[in-house]
């Protein structure tokens, strides 16, 4: 599955898709080099990321999610929203996220996690991503902040 990997979110095929970053995406791995990679239940790649047209950088993924065969990316530094889908599609939408760390979608709207209790909601555009509401903090089942110290645990998949 190559070099550096940080986010592994499955389809219901099951394929994956797996997210390289640093040494994998900057090395001499060739599996590795294209930052998101789409590899089949058996351990072949399927397909790679290609940016097409536009600065998009898919060196450091802070988010990863998949609907469907639809793999879904914010990258680290400018936070785009990112659609690839399987036949290599790429389309790229500009926020007004940072420090994204999780993502959920749902049809047109989607959540951003940022540090480990911030939900951002946006509207999903056919350009951008609209704020859509207030920010709401994730809280402990007895209402209680989340400590500000832990890990965020991507389980994606549909």
């Amino acid at each position: 599955m190559a070099n550096i990997r940080r986010r592994i979110a499955y389809e219901r095929r099951p394929h994956g898709w797996v997210n390289h970053f640093d040494e994998g995406v900057y090395g001499n791995d060739p599996l590795s080099h294209p930052g998101l990679r789409r590899w089949s239940s058996t351990g072949e790649p399927l397909r790679s990321f290609s940016p097409g047209t536009g600065p998009i950088d898919m060196s450091d993924c802070g988010a990863l999610n998949v609907h469907g065969t639809t793999a879904w990316a914010c990258p680290y530094m400018h936070y785009p929203l990112i659609e690839v889908r399987p036949d290599g599609t790429v389309r790229a939408r500009t926020t007004r996220m940072s420090g994204v760390r999780g993502i959920a979608l749902d049809g047109e709207r989607v959540a951003f996690l940022h540090g480990v209790s911030t939900l951002t909601y946006g509207r999903i555009t056919e350009a951008t991503v609209e704020p859509d509401q207030e920010s709401a903090q994730l809280v402990r089942p007895d209402a209680s902040a989340l400590a500000n110290n832990g890990w965020v645990l991507d389980i994606a998949g549909s």
